[in-house]
């Protein structure tokens, strides 16, 4: 009976540190996810920008 109590706590241990494990890597996944979606927004601001400065550079051609 102690072989099999210490199997199971040693059990219970291991799925509990695998647990921790995989909540570490959930945070790490929203935390990437999150600069993803930063990096995302960063890039679709400057493309706007650019599209605005295309458009000027295209009125500037047409009346030269």
């Amino acid at each position: 009976m102690e072989l099999t109590t210490k199997s199971i706590d040693e059990g219970a241990k291991r799925i509990g540190a695998s647990l921790e494990a995989l909540e570490e890597v959930a945070v790490n996944a929203k935390t990437i996810s999150d600069s993803f979606s930063e990096i995302s927004a960063f890039l679709n601001n400057n493309m706007e920008k650019i599209k605005k400065i295309e458009a000027f550079a295209s009125e500037i051609a047409a009346a030269a």
